[in-house]
């Protein structure tokens, strides 16, 4: 680790700063005395020391077991051949600090070992009378037996506890740095949604004038057949294109989307689709659904951008885990939640007897479906796992998500042992409404009530104000509404809206206005009219949805929305449906 090469570094340094005064006093007194085995001794320990100082390129287990390693030699040798004498205790106590600080609790361990064996063998030593101090003390192993029994729990004691805190302190400065590195990541993800945002908008505001205009063209008996049927291809490509940059935006902007009724089998397969561009090139990507796979009526309450992300998160996952190379699968099929699955936890939304969309990623002919949905008893909960050990951000943006949709993430163990992420979702054969996110209650009432709607046939005494600063989006939404028997009132400028709805005698029925427009944006425009005319309908158009959900006062101004760019049906249905809301008796 960096901070243990920058503890290495300073630790030769001081060391050698600080045995610079007893080694010199020591070699004077040892030249002094004739002594020249002890002159020998230090000089090479000393030499050593400096020379790993200097060796900034060998390696680290090289130089700091040096630093171990030394201190306990010259502590051997100067109790072995001076006794009590000499500082040879202190050289023997630094050796397991040393080791706890540089490599651990384990390896101070083995360096206190050492020097039990150590002391020990120099007490036997002195029992047999092997031993020659140049100076004696009375009661001599007594002493040594005092000493060594009383050094060797002061040394566990010291570099154990040493050896935890810097351990903790690591741990600490990793969780530190991992955080901080996770913020960065937010913050580019951030960065990157509000670039996709931009670019989405001005994308949508392009293709709305096209849109338009071919389905204005689509209606047009001119046309010769062959003109009609290349009209209706370029709308169809215009579909996928918006479909295209709503799915990028919901990527871009996976929180606090609107949950609406969703087949899983249309959603899936469109994702492992666009999952395989980013995929590495050796991956290969296919989707497998069995016979009993979610049908055409159960749906599952879900915003399509939480789904997405999940199945993204699975995807890039099991290509960590599994592997960068080979094909990897997408499996979805139907289970019948039974007691005792998922061990033990499962949610609200899928009690016993319910049914349940399985979604894993494994390796292509290694398993059947049927051994994957056996094995959803012996899988462990994310959540659980979280609890047990740390993962990554992106495992608990998983785990939250999951839960968020009535639903549990699993772990479990593929053939060739690595994890495998799966979700198990609830499904409801209802056809709920949408409903904002969070909201699990099927509004009952209020959709018998748009069933028994009849909505109003528009007549040209129907007025509706267009807003736009584009003219050519202006124009075409003009077009438009007029195409399906509106009349219309065109405003390029916001700022005379509100005068225009002063004149009584030529008031608009409904406002349609632009979200993005300078000075005055949609939001605060339809702030000013709901203070003055509450009784008007206001219907906003944005080409990107996040700026509105991003407004918590936008659901009490305006009675609807419409994503940009929307088909004649879309833009008809919308504004039937706020026109019946208005007219209908409270």
């Amino acid at each position: 680790m960096a901070w243990r090469h920058r503890l290495l570094a300073k630790l030769l340094v001081g060391l050698a700063l600080l045995a610079s005064v007893p080694y010199a006093i020591g070699m004077a007194a040892a030249i002094r005395g004739g002594d020249m085995t002890i002159v020998v001794v230090d000089t090479t320990v000393f030499g050593t020391l400096i020379g790993a100082i200097l060796a900034r390129r060998a390696p680290f287990a090289l130089r700091a077991g040096l630093l171990v390693v030394l201190p306990m030699l010259l502590g051997s040798f100067l109790l072995a051949r001076y006794g009590f004498a000499t500082s040879g205790f202190v050289w023997l106590f630094v050796g397991p600090i040393f080791a706890a600080l540089l490599f651990g609790v384990r390896t101070s361990v083995v360096t206190i070992a050492f020097m039990a064996l150590l002391l020990a063998s120099i007490g036997m030593a002195m029992v047999r009378g092997l031993l020659h101090w140049p100076m004696h003390v009375a009661d001599e192993l007594r002493g040594w037996i005092v000493t060594s029994a009383s050094l060797l729990p002061l040394s566990i004691l010291v570099s154990f506890s040493i050896g935890r805190l810097f351990e903790g302190l690591a741990a600490e400065v990793r969780a530190r740095r991992a955080a901080e590195d996770d913020a960065e990541r937010q913050h580019q993800l951030a960065a990157i949604g509000m670039a996709t945002a931009a670019l989405a908008h001005d994308v949508n505001n392009l293709l709305q004038p096209i849109l338009s205009s071919l389905e204005f063209l689509r209606h047009d008996s001119v046309l010769r057949a062959e003109h009609q049927a290349l009209v209706t291809t370029l709308i169809e490509q215009t579909g996928r294109a918006r479909a295209t940059i709503r799915r990028s935006l919901h990527f871009a902007r996976p929180q606090g989307g609107i949950r609406e009724p969703v087949r899983l089998c249309e959603v899936v397969p469109e994702t492992v689709r666009s999952l395989q561009a980013v995929v590495p090139r050796q991956v290969t990507l296919s989707f497998v659904s069995t016979n009993n796979a979610p049908s055409a009526d159960p749906y599952l309450l879900a915003d399509p951008a939480e789904l997405q992300q999940l199945l993204m998160l699975q995807v890039m996952g099991a290509v960590r885990n599994l592997g960068e190379v080979g094909p990897l699968q997408v499996v979805l099929t139907d289970v019948t939640v039974t007691p005792g699955m998922l061990a033990g936890m499962t949610p609200a939304a899928l009690q016993a007897g319910s049914t349940a969309g399985a979604l894993f990623m494994v390796y292509p002919d290694t398993e059947s479906i049927d051994e994957v949905v056996s094995q959803l008893a012996t899988a462990r909960p994310l959540a659980q796992v979280m609890r047990d050990a740390p993962v990554v951000a992106a495992m608990q943006t998983v785990n939250a998500i999951a839960q968020s949709l009535g639903g549990i993430a699993l772990v479990r163990r593929c053939p060739s042992g690595d994890p495998c992420l799966g979700f198990v979702l609830p499904l409801s054969e209802a056809t709920p409404v949408p409903m904002a996110t969070g909201e699990w209650q099927v509004a009952a009432a209020r959709q018998e009530a748009r069933a028994t709607m009849s909505d109003p046939t528009p007549s040209p005494t129907t007025c509706i104000m267009v807003v736009d600063d584009e003219s050519q989006v202006l124009n075409a939404t003009a077009r438009l509404l007029e195409r399906l028997g509106y009349t219309t009132i065109r405003i390029s400028d916001p700022h005379e809206v509100m005068s225009r709805l002063a004149d009584v005698t030529n008031r608009p029925d409904l406002l349609l206005a632009d979200v993005s427009m300078p000075v005055l944006d949609g939001i605060e425009l339809a702030r000013q009219v709901r203070a003055a005319h509450p009784d008007l309908p206001i219907v906003l158009m944005s080409g990107h949805m996040g700026v509105l959900q991003d407004d918590p006062a936008a659901d009490t101004l305006v009675t609807a929305v419409l994503p940009k760019p929307f088909t004649s049906q879309e833009l008809g249905g919308t504004l039937t449906r706020a026109l019946h809301r208005v007219r209908q008796p409270a």
